[in-house]
């Protein structure tokens, strides 16, 4: 298998550089980087090989079946490169948040390169940004609140560690400046006993603290009214809506012009129907549509995820008790000793794939590892080595009576043994003494 491994390889090296030597200019322009990939793998005749096909198919299935993780997030993983593998992450974000994805990726090998692409999920998957690891940092703004599935996915007989992270923070600038800014009345409180809801936030200053322009743009309007006193919009260049700021104690710019972020555009205050109120600044955002919340734009608090110990990652673990773990999204108790194979961890638990193929979610504080046996036992009867727990599986070795193998793990009904040789593979556990 070894072998095998290395001819493919070699000749996916020399395929690549046939390719790029011979390849005209722009052919691949329109092309994501892991589509280029994929066409070389094509081109090379790799899509036809039983490894191959593993690549293309993990590509599938990592957006069809996404694990759902909440944001922000972090994870530490590894990719085997005797086994194809894509990772696909779903989370949902809200309009206007500003995503900051991180990837790194560390291997004794120079061509582990990962592949990163982040689509949108409406009626179907669609593609919005492409990077890869070498880039490591890609920000990416939520036009709309939607699910995104990020698909991680490294080039093929690659293997390696990676860490990937999603940090959450606003899309705009502040738009009232110092310290002492505070939101106070928040998107949908109740306006004039209930008649109507707040069609923006209230962020509270000192009178005639500076008003910001929250992004590069230009002045649509400067006027004034009895519900907004003095206002100013301000059109985002871009963007497909337009920013509103009321209650001004003076306007500082004028229509057409033209303002950068940071920018002075009037003074705080407390004019129109806000007399009555401390100083204010009412800043609201407009679409075609009407008033969308501004509060995930603009609000300073930036969500960072929890820091990962990526020592405690280990290549096999056991459930050190009966355990309640998830499994396809669902509750499910396991028994002890439970055994499973790692593909990540996060802050709080391993992301891990079971003997039967189904992927799940088990708590760090009760795994352990599986790198030493649990106790040595002894054959009842003659019995055949299994490539996996199940009847009808690969029978990998015959195994005598009273042969003494060791004890690594289980699942379901079956035992996960080691023989003396070091072949590894499953018993039932009832055949164990």
């Amino acid at each position: 298998m070894q072998r095998l491994y290395f001819v493919l390889f070699v000749w996916l090296v020399s395929c690549f550089v046939f390719s790029c030597s011979t390849a005209a200019p722009n052919l691949f322009a329109k092309q994501t980087l892991h589509e280029q990939y994929g066409k070389k793998l094509t081109d090379a005749g790799l899509n036809e090989t039983a490894i191959g096909r593993q690549w293309f198919t993990a590509s599938q299935q990592a957006l069809q079946s996404p694990v759902a993780i909440t944001i922000p997030y972090k994870e530490f993983g590894y990719f085997a490169a005797e086994k194809p593998r894509a990772v696909g992450l779903k989370f949902r974000a809200k309009r206007g948040e500003k995503l900051t994805v991180q990837l790194s990726n560390r291997s004794a090998s120079a061509n582990f390169k990962l592949y990163a692409d982040v689509w949108k999920v409406e009626s179907k998957a669609v593609l919005i940004k492409s990077f890869d690891s070498t880039t490591q940092t890609m920000e990416l703004e939520a036009e709309d609140d939607s699910n995104y599935i990020i698909r991680l996915q490294p080039e093929l007989l690659a293997s390696g560690e990676y860490s990937v992270s999603i940090a959450v923070g606003p899309s705009l600038a502040m738009p009232v400046a110092g310290t002492h800014a505070r939101i106070g009345s928040v998107w949908g409180d109740a306006r004039d006993a209930g008649a109507r809801r707040h069609e923006g936030i209230d962020i509270f200053a000192p009178k005639h603290t500076p008003a910001l322009a929250a992004a590069d743009g230009v002045i649509t309007a400067v006027n004034e009214n009895t519900l907004g006193g003095k206002t100013v919009w301000l059109r985002p260049n871009g963007k497909s809506y337009t920013l509103y700021y009321a209650h001004l104690d003076e306007q500082l710019v004028s229509a057409r012009q033209r303002v950068r972020k940071g920018d002075t555009v009037g003074l705080v205050g407390n004019t129109g129907n806000a007399r009555t109120t401390p100083s204010h600044l009412h800043f609201g955002i407009y679409t075609f549509g009407g008033a969308i919340n501004p509060l995930p734009f603009v609000n300073p608090a930036v969500k960072k995820p929890q820091a990962v110990d990526s020592q405690l990652f280990k290549m096999s673990i056991r459930l050190a008790g009966r355990t309640t773990v998830i499994i396809d999204e669902a509750k499910t108790d396991m028994k002890a000793n439970t055994f499973a194979a790692p593909l990540a961890i996060n802050a709080t638990s391993y992301r891990v794939q079971f003997p039967d193929g189904r992927l799940g979610s088990v708590p760090i504080k009760s795994a352990e590892s599986a790198s030493r046996p649990l106790r040595n036992a002894i054959l009842k009867d003659t019995s055949f080595l299994l490539e996996e727990p199940q009847p009808e599986s690969i029978r990998k070795v015959l195994l005598n009576p009273a042969a003494t193998v060791s004890l690594v793990g289980v699942y379901k009904d079956y035992a996960l043994v080691q023989t003396k040789e070091g072949i590894k593979g499953w018993l039932l556990e009832k055949d164990l003494k």
